[in-house]
């Protein structure tokens, strides 16, 4: 069974993301590797599928079989889709995206129809104009905005938080380039907390702690870094500085997960204060494999094959 702490901490964290890269499956192996997670002993760390605007079609056919039969008034098991739409600099194919998601959503709450709802969308804002045009128009999902990591963010953070939404940060890709050094992931976490805005981080956290990657010629940042950094400062319990070096620690045993607490570096939050930052600030990462991050929670002890499985 697994550790309530462990669960408060990580449950419901990982956005599968299976069709993008370095994954980039193909679409009736992304669909049906999600239904074997959330069949499976690893349900408990499954949260949702990410998937483009543009492939929602696709999505409903490929779903038949896999995800439940939608029933009124409410389907058990149904599936939570985020859905990327296009930047809203391309305000023509953002409108056609919202649409899709409208249709997408009308049509798998229909007796006899796999149970599917998009209740969170991932956009790409670049202005506080642009978050704001399209607030106007924006249909009825919880939205993170992705935001430039090589700015301040405090100004956008600020508009979104106005509106009850959240933000979203890329913190890795398939080239060096694509990864934001470790100073301002931390400005970005910080910014967010005070903020009070909630966060999904995506791209690069595949493994639990931050490591070396040559074949990209990088040092690549772990969702465990990521994840309890954002609930300790949340707690309190560390600040800006300590938040770094926490981002930093490459080390196999840095962090403790027991029936009590996290610790780190002496250190601790209970299950209590990881739950409340995981609502609050820290929401999910996203990952186009759900296989390594498991596989590195079973080499460190957190979890049993069979919570893997």
């Amino acid at each position: 069974m697994i550790n309530s702490t462990l669960h408060a901490l990580l449950g419901e964290s990982i956005d599968y993301a299976g069709l993008y890269p370095p994954a980039s499956l193909d679409e009736p192996t992304v669909v049906s590797m999600h239904a074997r997670l959330l069949g499976g002993g690893a349900a408990w760390i499954g949260a949702r599928l990410v998937w483009p605007t543009g492939r929602l079609g696709a999505l409903g056919s490929l779903a038949k079989g896999h995800a439940p039969i939608a029933e009124l008034p409410r389907t058990e098991g149904a599936w939570a889709v985020s859905a990327v739409t296009p930047p809203i600099a391309q305000w023509d194919d953002f409108m056609a995206a919202l649409a899709a998601v409208e249709t997408f959503n009308d049509r798998h709450a229909s007796p006899g129809e796999p149970a599917m709802r998009v209740d969170c969308l991932e956009v790409k804002a670049a202005s506080a104009d642009e978050i704001e045009r399209a607030i106007e128009v924006l249909p009825e999902c919880f939205t993170y905005w992705e935001f430039p990591v090589d700015r301040d963010v405090r100004g956008l953070l600020i508009a979104v938080a106005e509106e009850g939404f959240g933000a979203k940060i890329r913190t890795g890709g398939t080239v060096a380039a694509a990864h934001p050094s470790i100073s301002q992931v931390a400005a970005f976490i910080e910014a967010c907390a005070r903020g009070r805005v909630p966060f999904k981080a995506t791209a690069g956290l595949h493994r639990a702690l931050r490591h070396e990657v040559p074949a990209i010629g990088c040092t690549q940042h772990g969702f465990m870094n990521v994840i309890v950094g954002s609930c300790m400062m949340h707690a309190g319990v560390i600040d800006r500085g300590g938040l770094e070096r926490l981002l930093a620690d490459e080390r196999h045993g840095a962090f403790t997960v027991d029936a009590q607490a996290i610790s780190w570096d002496g250190h601790r939050i209970t299950a209590a204060q990881a739950d409340a930052a995981r609502t609050q600030l820290m929401h999910s990462f996203g990952s186009c494999s759900y296989d390594e991050p498991l596989e590195d929670l079973l080499s460190m002890g957190l979890v049993s094959k069979e919570e893997c499985a």
